[in-house]
């Protein structure tokens, strides 16, 4: 009986010395999703809305282009080359931002970011931002260089909400006026500083 059973003869020694079988379950079927050729990217309206906000400051660059002159300045560059260059480049981030926004969003963002909600966290500071720049645009031959940036800087801060006008109006004049006098005294490059006064 032993002896069968060491030399594997016997059929409790069979059963003993059989290999186990295994089982292992699996999770169903994974289904894996494609979109077809003919599936449309979702348009984000977030990503759409920052494209076309550049596009219409590039517009607002291109519409001041004809107020300023063509005459050669310094450098021998005439004084429209950087707004002209400024203009094109905007011009161009904005259609291309457009048109990542209509297909889907924008390219290559970090993981964190790729998600942006469908509309702007806060769409009036947006809309202080942009008032600050375009009032900027539309002013600085009346106003001049200073007040029109100071008020530039008092509208961003507005949209990023602060209600201190004053402190923010002071702060704006604290880097504008050395701004102005850098480009006047140093570099010889006139910036109207108050031309509804004549200066």
């Amino acid at each position: 009986m032993s002896g069968g059973a060491e030399s594997g003869t016997g059929p409790g020694a069979a059963t003993c010395d059989a290999p186990k079988k295994q089982t292992i379950s699996s999770p169903g079927p994974v289904t894996v999703r494609v979109a077809g050729p003919s599936e449309s990217p979702i348009m984000k309206p977030s990503h759409v809305s920052i494209g076309v906000a550049i596009l219409a400051v590039s517009a607002f660059f291109f519409a001041g282009l004809p107020g300023i002159s063509g005459d050669e300045g310094y450098a021998g560059l005439s004084p429209r080359f950087v707004p002209t260059l400024v203009a094109i480049g905007l011009a161009v981030c904005g259609a291309l931002l457009t048109w990542q926004g209509v297909r889907g969003g924008f390219r290559n963002m970090p993981e964190e970011d790729a998600e942006l909600p469908s509309a702007p966290h806060n769409f009036k500071g947006f809309l202080w931002v942009a008032l600050g720049l375009v009032a900027n645009m539309a002013l600085i031959g009346t106003l001049g260089f200073v007040f029109s940036s100071t008020l530039m800087m008092v509208c961003v801060a507005r949209g990023y909400g602060s209600r201190r006008i004053v402190r923010d109006a002071l702060i704006g004049l604290l880097i504008t006026v050395p701004m102005w006098a850098l480009f006047e005294f140093l570099l010889g490059i006139n910036l109207p500083l108050l031309p509804v006064a004549g200066f």
